[in-house]
């Protein structure tokens, strides 16, 4: 917001004391103070776009515990899934390394019967990067 357009405090606690307000102008200019503060930490914090469209999909490696015979043993599993429309598959894989992770991708392609347009890799790679590839005509890759 432009600064000429914003409330400072005292305006504020003004426009308070005509609603009869009965607290102190510490108060509202504390309040406001902390306010704002948030509101610059939040605006340094990188949003992501919640909208999915069909054709995009968005694949993670999991983990979970069965048991298999007598002994619980940890499974991992390469999750594609499609948040337009809430479906996914999974496969179950021995290890989390970029072979099974491959490997992983191709069974489930082939499940899929083909390539989604757009695929989110999310968790996978670098911590707190979010690498997207995306083809399409013109048989480009975008790496993010």
């Amino acid at each position: 917001m432009p600064r000429k357009q914003r409330r400072t405090a005292k305006a504020i606690y003004k426009t308070l004391l005509e609603m009869d307000y009965q607290g102190s102008s510490r108060t509202v200019r504390n309040y406001v103070r902390n306010i704002r503060q948030e509101i610059k930490r939040n605006a340094n914090e990188q949003a992501v776009r919640l909208e999915q469209y069909p054709g995009e999909a968005q694949v993670d490696f999991g983990e979970f515990k069965a048991i298999n015979g007598t002994q619980l043993k940890t499974y991992h599993e390469l999750v594609l899934s499609f948040p337009h429309s809430n479906g996914q598959v999974c496969q179950v894989l021995p290890s989390e390394n970029a072979v099974c992770f491959f490997h992983g991708l191709q069974k489930l392609f082939r499940l899929i019967g083909g390539v989604p347009k757009t695929i989110r890799f999310e968790g996978i790679g670098k911590p707190g990067h979010i690498y997207t590839v995306a083809h399409g005509d013109s048989g480009k890759q975008k790496e993010y």
